[in-house]
Parts: structure tokens; sequence; C-alpha cells
């Protein structure tokens, strides 16, 4: 039976929200057809949970004995993008394969069978490709099978030097897991020395806790140092367009005291009388309205992941909302008087906020747990501004002057160690406040020096009197 593809889409729409007798009269109809699209619907349905127990049944009619390549591709496919478990047994079952070597590979390290794909993916170079160019949904299906298994393939494809700085936490959690499971201390140890400092001082951490030791009285004392530098990080400072056409997007209930732009083309709006609107871009379509309660909102910021709204107002008090469902995240408390700016960090972990009384607060997200209080404005802190990076903001008030808030500790500890610039380190040790960022500060300072110890500077030849006794003078 042949379906064209516009008619196979329709099908699988309506076997996916149609009533029952639409959802079955869909599937035989698909079933029918075994196109490689017809394939790939009735795998989708196979795979969620969901789905009418009959339709499944018809579904497992067609699946279980496919001899189309084109249509084996489609089901491995399916699989890889959802990780179901039912359509991952269907697949051993069969025994099928996906005809592209490497799509087959990562296939394979999901549903578990390691055997065959140690065979196919000796090197782990298969893994490693598929693992650059995958989503996160799929990056963190192959951290949670990794560190299920203790998959040293895994951790060897996706923690190279030129991946170090791409990984999740996640992904983080499960390379420490998978080496600590299966022993590998000396990879740990490596590793340590090499990965972002937040990661490499919790792998400190746990070798610290181990009958290991390196060989080497060098190496052991680097270790002993290192380890006692990490014991005192134990807080995480992370956790051109012209305008030339308006249109006017509807009306609020009173006059309007901040906009901000949110991913996902919307556009946020809030007014005096406490009334948060959203809109659609570019269409300014209506997309969503709550009301804040109580004092009148000043300002507003939304997390880059869109997930966050935030709200400050002139009780002092910091609103969160969820997005798009609007419904409250929770009221972050401690300003004593009205916030009047907000900015959130490019990684959308900190909220940093300013209120009448001069104090700029740091918080973090999503959990809204208080991170630092800072003093010095004389007056009312008006405006924030965040450097793209996240390594600093600026802050302005009512008393005149400017003021530059480092972070950089915050963000050196989530940069693998052979990126972070040996100048950049010295100048925190000198600007950073407080203990938790001077001990990282510490730490990172001597893995930097570390790992450059046995760097080669390469210079023009002088005249044998400005030789000191380690210079090495190479003849042509």
């Amino acid at each position: 039976m042949h379906v064209n593809g516009g008619e196979v889409e329709k099908l699988a729409a309506r076997m996916a929200t149609g009533g029952r007798r639409r959802q079955r009269r869909a599937a035989r109809q698909l079933a029918r057809t075994r196109s490689p699209k017809a394939v790939r619907a009735l795998a989708t349905a196979y795979a969620s949970p969901g789905t009418d127990p009959r339709v499944v049944s018809i579904a497992e009619s067609v699946l279980a004995g496919l001899d189309d390549p084109a249509g084996v591709d489609a089901v491995c496919e399916v699989l890889i993008a959802t990780g179901a478990e039912r359509l991952s047994a269907l697949v051993s079952t069969t025994g099928y394969r996906h005809s592209d070597p490497v799509r087959h590979a990562v296939l394979l390290f999901l549903i578990g069978d390691f055997e065959q794909y140690a065979e196919l993916d000796f090197d782990g170079g298969m893994l490693a490709a598929v693992h650059a160019a995958a989503d996160a949904e799929l990056r963190s299906r192959l951290a949670a099978r990794a560190r299920v298994a203790g998959r040293m393939e895994w951790v060897r494809a996706v923690s190279g030097a030129q991946r170090r700085g791409e990984l999740s936490d996640p992904e983080w959690e499960a390379v420490v897991a998978t080496l600590t499971v299966t022993g590998r201390w000396d990879e740990l140890w490596r590793l340590a020395c090499e990965a972002p400092p937040v990661w490499g001082a919790r792998m400190l951490r746990e070798l610290a806790g181990q009958p290991w030791w390196p060989q080497s009285k060098v190496e052991r004392a680097a270790f002993d140092k290192l380890a006692g530098l990490a014991r005192a990080c134990s807080e995480d400072l992370t956790r051109g367009h012209v305008a030339v056409k308006s249109a006017v997007l509807g009306t609020h209930l009173s006059s309007l005291s901040c906009l901000v732009v949110m991913p996902g083309e919307l556009l946020a709006s809030v007014s005096f009388s406490n009334e948060v609107r959203w809109w659609h871009l570019p269409s300014g379509d209506p997309a969503g309205v709550l009301r804040a309660p109580k004092r009148g909102v000043r300002c507003m910021a939304v997390t880059p992941d869109g997930t966050l709204l935030v709200t400050g107002d002139d009780g002092g008090r910091v609103r969160s909302w969820h997005l798009p469902s609007g419904k409250p995240a929770g009221t972050l408390r401690g300003h004593k008087y009205g916030v009047r700016c907000l900015a959130v960090t490019p990684d959308g972990t900190l909220l940093v906020t300013g209120d009448d009384g001069g104090t700029v607060r740091l918080w973090h997200l999503p959990s809204g747990e208080s991170a630092r209080v800072l003093t010095g404005h004389k007056r009312a802190v008006r405006c924030l501004a965040m450097a793209p990076d996240g390594t600093w903001f600026a802050s302005g008030g009512d008393d005149g002057t400017v003021r530059l808030w480092h972070l950089q500790a915050r963000a050196a500890i989530r940069t693998p160690v052979a990126q972070i610039d040996m100048a950049n380190v010295e100048r925190m040790r000198f600007t950073v406040k407080g203990d938790p960022e001077r001990a990282w500060a510490r730490l990172i300072r001597e893995l930097v020096r570390r790992l450059h110890q046995y760097d080669i500077a390469v210079d023009t030849a002088g005249t044998a009197a400005f030789l000191s006794p380690t210079d090495i003078e190479l003849d042509r």
C-alpha cells in the first residue's frame, strides 16, 4: 500500500492525538504502508510509554519483522533519539544493525551490548564523534549508561583535551563516578590536574580518601599539596538593527516599568500595577500574563535558557516564576529596601540584585540561596551590567559611582586548566575577597604552575654572558 509522505505525517499525528479508534485505524494504515517514514512513526509510538496497548501490538507486529534496511535504520534512529527501554529490548532481540557503522556503535553502547560495541569501535573514535555532535539529551543518556556500566571507553572519548571545556556537570559526574568505581586512580590523578578546577578539586578530594598515592616522591609531594588545597575549596562558586516599523502589543493597566527580551522569541513587560505580560515576537500576539502580589514591580530579568523569570519590587522582595507556566518558583528575602535592578550571569546560575539602600546581593539560581552581600555604594543602586563571559559585573547608583565586582574565581573553576591564563590567575589572587575565593585561587595557581612546570620558552640567541645556568643553547 503506497501512501505519500504528507499522508504519513497526518496518520502519525492522528495516532498520537486522536481517540482510541482513530489511533488504531491510523496504526493499521501505517502498518500496511511499511515505508521508512511509516516505520519511524510506528517506532515512535511504540517507544512512548502512554501509547494505547492495541497500537503497541500493531506496531510491534511490524517492527519485529523488518527486512528493509531503510526501515531498520528508522527504528534504530528512534531508539538513539529516545532511549526507550521497550524499543531497546526489541532491537536487542531482533539483532537489528544500523547501516551506518558510527550510528550502530552508539546504538550498541546505549542498549548495553558492550562486547559487540568494543569489536566495532575498538579505539573509541566513533563514540567520540557521536558525542561531539550529539544534543544534550543524547549526551546525558550516554553518560548515564557509562556511569552505570563503568565504561572507560566513554570516559576516554569525552575527556580528551579538546573536549573538556564542553562537558556538562552530569557528564563530569559520570566521569568521576566511572573512574572511582573502576579504581582508575592514576587516570583520576592525571585528569584532576587538567580538568576545570571545580572538578579537579572534586577528584583530588576523592583521591585523598582512597588508599592510593603516586609512585614517585615528586608526584606524591605534588599530590599532597594539591589535595590539601582542594580540601579548602569545598564551596562551589558557581553553583545594529534600525526600527522602521512599529506595532502596539496590547495595553497594561498602568504605566510600564520594565521590558526584557526572552529566549524563544518572546518579550516580557511589567507595569506598576504588578502585571507581567509576555508576547510572541515578531507577531506581538499575547503569550501569557501573571500578577505579582503586593508592592510595585520595578525591575525584571530572565535566565538565558528562558525557564525562570525574576522580578524585584518596592518591598525589597525578589520573586521568581517558572516559564512558560507563570507558576511561582519562590521568594528571595534579604533586601531591606526596594529592589531597583537585576542581572543574571550568562550561565544562568547567579542572580545579582541592587536596592535603594546601596546594597548589592548575589543569589544562586535556581535554588534562590543567598550567595553574598556586597556593600560600597552610599546611596541607591540603580543599574547593573553583566560581562558577556560572566567574570565581572558593574553597578551604578545615586552616589555617582560605578563599581566593578570581579567573579574571576567563579569562572576559572569551570575552565580546563590548560585554558587558564597565568596572568589572570595572578591578578585573581589580589582581587578576590573572602576565604572561599582565596582557597580556589591558591588551588588554581598551583594547578596552572604544575601544568606548565616543564614548558620551554624559545628566544633568539644572545651572547654567553646573558645565558643563565638553566638556559640551553642550540647550534644550527
